[in-house]
């Protein structure tokens, strides 16, 4: 004898039912809509699962709730005009000027986009992500919730997984175990642009600075991934834990550099190396070959008279763009996927290597 399964109805099946009559005009404007709790009857499902597809529909303006009175379908002049409630957590100012240009400003940007859209922006401070008590009360009446991965501290934020509330995350370097969008700079394009470049050139070695940080390790991971696919064996790895003085490391290397490629994996190192690297007499892509990561001096920071450093590159404008599309996306369609979208990495050449060939 064959048993019937009764599957559950997930709350995005719900709303998808409740969305489509009403954009195909069967619920018209003013239409009382059935309650949390007559859904659930007539659904089969849990309260709480009612609730959060008529959540769905109130946070694309489909309906509207009206206190005493209950939940009606909202005009399409009412929808159009409704304003978008965005968390934003990024940081919005650093000391150091290099890393306010790396994190600071292009998630300003992203924040800039988004009011020009015609967003309602709210600011949440890295106290905030406390835990989940602290942070549920800073996430009521939004719409969605953006984050750099350069300021907060995803790692610590297991509880996130509980969140449900339209995420992207951005300007982090490595894939998290979170149910949310994410938005990440491919590593190995560029790596392997570099690598095919440094094995026309013969280098006997290569040398990899990382900072001690999960995008550190996720950088270093693909330098040595795709040194090792062009044929590099030879790999010394130098991690940097902060504060590190990069000019003595770069004093201590100076000696024994020759015939190999340096590969910084932030920019807060590569000006300190070739300023040590100048103060000996080493002439740059003769005496050291040098490639560093972020490209400061192509975002407009220029700490040597000149831009000098050759560089692995992310388009910074197209991770905002990606950033700003999943996020409006997940909002107007709530899915159960979470999207990752890999932004290409380049080489760009300068002084310190591949311009002598």
């Amino acid at each position: 004898m064959r048993e019937s399964v009764k599957r559950n109805v997930t709350y995005l099946e719900i709303a998808e039912q409740l969305r489509r009559e009403i954009l195909e005009g069967k619920l018209k404007p003013g239409t009382p809509v059935l309650s949390s709790r007559e859904l659930a009857r007539t659904f089969g499902v849990s309260l709480s699962t009612a609730h959060k597809a008529a959540n769905c529909l109130v946070r694309e303006a489909l309906i509207y709730r009206r206190q005493g009175s209950g939940t009606f379908v909202n005009s399409p002049k009412a929808r159009s005009e409704r304003v978008l409630q965005i968390g934003c957590a990024v940081r919005k100012e650093f000391e150091d000027v290099k890393i306010a240009r790396l994190l600071s400003i292009p998630g300003l940007r992203l924040v800039k986009r988004l009011r020009a859209s015609g967003c309602r922006i709210r600011f949440l401070s890295g106290n905030a992500f406390a835990d989940k008590e602290t942070l549920l009360p800073y996430l009521e009446g939004l719409d969605g919730l953006l984050i750099s991965a350069a300021y907060i501290n995803l790692q610590e934020c297991s509880y996130l997984h509980d969140v449900r509330l339209p995420t992207v995350l951005f300007q982090g370097d490595c894939e998290l175990p979170l149910p949310f969008h994410q938005v990440l700079p491919d590593h190995m394009t560029g790596m392997r642009e570099l690598f095919s470049r440094a094995r026309q050139a013969c280098f006997q070695g290569i040398i990899v600075i990382y900072p001690d940080h999960a995008n550190g390790y996720a950088r270093r991971d693909a330098c040595i991934l795709a040194a090792k696919e062009y044929g590099f064996m030879e790999i010394e790895e130098v991690e940097a834990e902060y504060p590190v003085n990069f000019y003595k490391l770069g004093l201590e290397l100076a000696r024994r550099c020759s015939r190999r490629l340096i590969v910084t994996c932030t920019d807060l190192a590569t000006f300190d190396l070739i300023h040590a690297f100048h103060d000996v007499g080493l002439e740059p892509d003769r005496e050291y070959h040098l490639v560093g990561y972020d490209d400061v001096e192509g975002i407009g920071v220029s700490p040597l008279a000149e831009p000098t450093a050759t560089a692995l590159s992310v388009d910074r404008n197209a991770i905002n763009r990606y950033a700003e599309e999943l996020l409006f996306s997940e909002i107007r369609n709530p899915s159960s996927c979470s999207h990752i979208i890999r932004v290409p990495t380049k080489l760009i050449l300068r002084k310190t290597a591949f311009t002598q060939s």
